[in-house]
């Protein structure tokens, strides 16, 4: 007697039907969502007044604004520190050649 062996593309989602590892919940789909909500959370909780010194000047502002405020500069900062490095390696590796 011979044992027949069941090829694994009589089952859905098999390995031989090329779908595996889709069709599911991404996990990092999950954890931007997670991040998002969180985020949002603490945005909205944070809406109290605060005195905000910066520079010369001070004024009473939001606390929500102040976050804003301080990701719109830290996102200006990255851009310019990543071009900045970006163009540092390039001018390096042209004068390594």
């Amino acid at each position: 007697m011979s044992m027949q062996h069941e090829s694994s593309s009589q089952f859905p989602g098999g390995p031989s039907t090329g779908k595996v590892g889709r069709g599911g919940l991404n996990p990092k789909l999950i954890g931007l969502i997670i991040a998002a909500a969180v985020a949002i959370a603490f945005f909205f909780q944070n809406g109290g007044r605060t005195r905000i010194w910066f520079l010369l000047f001070s004024f009473t502002s939001k606390t929500r604004t102040a976050i804003i405020v301080a990701m719109a500069l830290g996102a200006v900062m990255d851009r310019v520190f990543t071009s900045w490095w970006t163009k540092r390696r390039a001018e390096k590796a042209a004068s390594k050649s």
